[in-house]
């Protein structure tokens, strides 16, 4: 069961599951996902593998702030993603502590949306997370 998500950026942190001034909606792109090239041979079934690997990876975040003073927050998760920066996400579940290094690619928050909400756009050049405690 998951248990928490956590950004970190070297010098400050932000827990996504247990904050006052926003909520995770939806995060995407922490499953694994392979690309898998196959060749079809004349004359015979199925195909053979020709080649796989394991593609950068990239996580979308979705949050939405808390009523109140937005602005704070807002300034707050530019602080913590700042665009071009390596980041840590750290993934806690009842497995453990995994964590992947990330570069944030691009952080939107429309000004004139309500509920104020902010997609979050980070890559992941190399895709597996790593086990930071013992399982």
């Amino acid at each position: 069961m998951l248990k928490s998500i956590i950004i970190s950026n070297g010098v400050s942190s932000i827990d996504l599951m247990h904050n006052d001034d926003l909520t995770l909606i939806s995060i995407e792109g922490v499953s694994p996902e392979s690309q898998i090239n196959t060749s079809s041979l004349s004359g015979y079934d199925g195909s053979t593998v020709v080649s796989s690997n394991i593609p950068m990876r990239q996580i979308s975040i979705l949050l939405r702030f808390f009523e109140g003073d937005a602005e704070i927050a807002k300034h707050g998760l530019y602080s913590i993603f700042p665009i071009r920066k390596n980041i840590e996400l750290y993934y806690i579940s009842d497995l453990g502590t995994k964590v992947i290094n990330c570069l944030t690619e691009k952080i939107d928050i429309p000004p004139n949306s309500y509920p104020l909400a902010a997609q979050i756009a980070l890559i992941c050049p190399d895709p597996f997370f790593r086990y930071t405690e013992p399982r």
